[in-house]
C-alpha cells in the first residue's frame, strides 16, 4: 500500500504505514464516489445491460 500510494500521489518517499492506510482509503472512497456518480446518471436498462454483459458473461 505504501508503494502504491507513493506512486499514485507522486511522494519523494514512502509514507508511514498508517498514513499509507489512509490514503489509501481516501483515494479508494474517492475513485469509487466517481463511479458511482456516472453510474446514477445511467438509465436502468443500461444499467442492466452492462451486468449483463460485464467480463464476457451473457445470460
Amino acid at each position: 500500500v505504501q508503494e502504491m500510494v507513493k506512486r499514485l500521489l507522486q511522494l519523494p518517499g514512502l509514507p508511514g504505514p498508517d498514513a499509507a492506510d489512509a490514503l489509501g482509503l481516501a483515494i479508494t472512497q474517492a475513485h469509487a464516489g466517481h463511479a458511482m456518480a456516472r453510474l446514477a446518471a445511467v438509465s436502468p436498462l443500461q444499467r442492466r445491460q452492462h451486468a449483463m454483459y460485464k467480463d464476457g458473461r451473457s445470460y
